[in-house]
């Protein structure tokens, strides 16, 4: 019985961190899929930023996007994190010290790609000095509830499946679930508990 328990901890543990492998790249494909679609009804860029952004080369349908002015926002977007363990962790964004360089400023970085990230999901007041207050134009807000959905019925069904494998490699049917209860019973109705399962 420990054997099998064993097993299916083990079985489940990975199949857990090949699912969060799996939602986290969704989860980036999902923002990419935004900012190429500018599907996400943002406030429209201001005619000074779209003069500015054609004044560099850009053309006026380019202009207009938002958040896409030098693909670094969109190029940064990313999954990290470990899945050693029974601390599993990924994330979908952009790490912190990814450097952004300012075409404006030659090229030099003067602060990191993820603080432009969070100005835009946020918005900004507006600096003493004259700076104009940033809208909010969110990006991973919306990305996270598309994904809360999708990952749910995603890692519930490959949790689900592997179990149902170790229980047909073993040989052990499984007669009864009780629900909510995070305890099965199979076969002669001894009981596993599977919440000590690391995932």
């Amino acid at each position: 019985m420990i054997a099998y328990a064993a097993r299916i901890a083990d079985r489940v543990d990975k199949a857990a961190s090949a699912t969060l492998c799996k939602i986290a790249d969704k989860g980036v494909r999902i923002a990419d899929d935004h900012l190429k679609m500018q599907d996400l009804g943002w406030e429209p860029l201001s005619e000074i930023t779209i003069d500015r952004k054609i004044r560099r080369g850009r053309s006026a349908e380019d202009a207009h996007k938002v958040l896409v002015d030098t693909s670094q926002l969109q190029n940064a977007l990313q999954k990290w994190g470990r899945l050693k363990g029974r601390q599993k962790e990924l994330r979908v964004g952009i790490p912190a010290e990814i450097p952004y360089f300012r075409p404006d400023l030659s090229n030099r970085s003067t602060f990191q790609v993820h603080s432009l990230l969070e100005a835009h999901e946020l918005g900004t007041r507006a600096v003493v000095g004259g700076s104009r207050p940033l809208p909010i134009r969110p990006l991973l807000g919306p990305t996270l509830s598309e994904l809360q959905e999708w990952g749910r019925a995603k890692f519930a069904g490959c949790i689900a499946d592997e179990l149902q494998k170790t229980r047909t490699d073993a040989g052990e049917a499984v007669k009864d679930i009780e629900p909510n209860t995070g305890t099965r019973y199979h076969g002669d109705r001894s009981a596993i508990d599977y919440d000590e399962t690391p995932f």
